[in-house]
């Protein structure tokens, strides 16, 4: 006996319905009332199983053998068209080299582009796809009970997916239908741009296709950058780590940087850090200067006389 019959009601009812049908048959088979437990118990059983349209559909599935948490895993609902992408852009990558001084002011370069361009002398648009290249098919499949439509773009058979129809010889491609076409091109790149980052632009000779520049940013000496803070290792000997120096910096902004160390007292520690703010990769970030100090690894023979006049007077300069 179904769940339908043992609420009397069909599977067709409505949700008030139902909730009607079963309090009536809970009332006349209440226990307290001398109705039979068992069946008190088989009546709020059917009526759990079947008191919402969505339970009363998932029984059915149960019952046609189909597991109706198979949908979860289709992109496409019940009747439900699938939007597809649009006709994808082919991407060709140009690598554009740069120095770090051309990241730091922006500048221009020359670039060559290449594509392959379908012949005008010798076709015309498809009327099929609308010289589109691509047409609408609908899928419907019969899973069960149930039909499920997608909509996918496959390309048109009538042109191949060119997009357009050849009509006869030509002496302009040689039959070829397309040709190579390349042209030099200057494009702007813009200030700050950091090694590996991409710049994407639409093809001049092809509006079918993206073109993708990829900075490709070669370091000054000595330099390191992360974001737009910049890393100077400034290789300094000994001595100069002691008494100091006027040092100039070279900077991308093609500029040099005066650090003079000379009047300050306090001695340059191994691998110490100075930050001058504003003078990264634009106003708002950070030069790190390390002190990189070579430390002597050999000393020439000197009597033991002078070695102990410079202790002393390394005592009175330092302490």
């Amino acid at each position: 006996m179904s769940y339908y019959d043992i609420l009397g009601v069909s599977n067709n009812s409505t949700d008030e319905e139902i909730k009607k049908a079963y309090r009536k048959k809970a009332i006349e088979n209440h226990p307290d009332k001398g109705g039979n437990e068992e069946e008190f118990k088989k009546i709020n059983e059917a009526y759990e199983k079947i008191n919402t349209n969505e339970k009363r559909q998932h029984l059915e599935f149960e019952n046609s053998g189909i597991n109706p948490n198979i949908f979860q895993n289709f992109p496409f609902g019940f009747n439900h068209q699938r939007r597809q992408p649009q006709n994808q852009q082919k991407e060709t990558i140009i690598v554009v080299n740069l120095s770090l001084e051309e990241s730091y002011t922006g500048c221009k370069k020359n670039i060559t582009i290449s594509s392959k361009i379908i012949c005008e002398k010798c076709s015309t648009i498809c009327n099929s796809c609308n010289g589109i290249g691509l047409i609408s098919k609908t899928i419907q499949q019969q899973i069960g009970p149930l039909t499920t439509i997608q909509t996918t773009q496959i390309p048109c058979s009538k042109c191949n997916g060119k997009g357009k129809i050849f009509l006869s010889d030509c002496n302009e491609c040689k039959n070829k239908r397309e040709f190579e076409k390349t042209k030099d091109f200057t494009i702007e790149i813009p200030k700050l741009v950091n090694d590996n980052d991409i710049i994407k632009i639409s093809n001049p000779l092809n509006s079918k296709e993206k073109i993708i520049l990829k900075m490709k940013v070669t370091m000054m000496p000595n330099y390191n950058r992360r974001n737009n803070d910049l890393y100077y290792n400034l290789k300094i000997p000994l001595y100069d780590a002691l008494f100091g120096n006027n040092w100039k910096i070279p900077h991308p902004s093609g500029k040099f940087l005066e650090l003079d160390h000379r009047n300050i007292k306090n001695v340059i520690k191994p691998n110490s850090c100075k930050i001058i703010e504003g003078k990264g990769m634009n106003d708002n970030s950070r030069l790190h200067i390390n002190f990189d100090v070579e430390i002597p690894t050999y000393r020439k023979d000197i009597s033991l006389d002078k070695i102990d006049t410079w202790k002393k007077d390394f005592n009175n300069i330092f302490s």
